[in-house]
């Protein structure tokens, strides 16, 4: 994810779950996601006057919460 030429996260895709690949349409959506998330990441740490970490370290969280209640459904 970059904002301002400034890489501020990544997005990382597994396979999914039928196997099959990603459609153009599916990647296109991914990249607008990604540079969406990239921006607000860029602006929150505007905001919090470079405290980035805390809000990736919140989206690993609730990443990991995520990955928890997929497994347990």
């Amino acid at each position: 994810m970059l904002s301002r030429g400034k890489l501020v996260g990544t997005l990382v895709c597994g396979p999914k779950p039928d196997g099959e690949s990603y459609a153009p349409d599916e990647s296109a959506a991914l990249f607008e996601l990604a540079h969406g998330v990239g921006t607000a990441l860029d602006l929150l740490d505007d905001r919090r006057g470079g405290d980035s970490q805390q809000v990736l370290e919140e989206l690993a969280a609730l990443n990991g919460r995520m990955d928890e209640l997929l497994r347990n459904r």
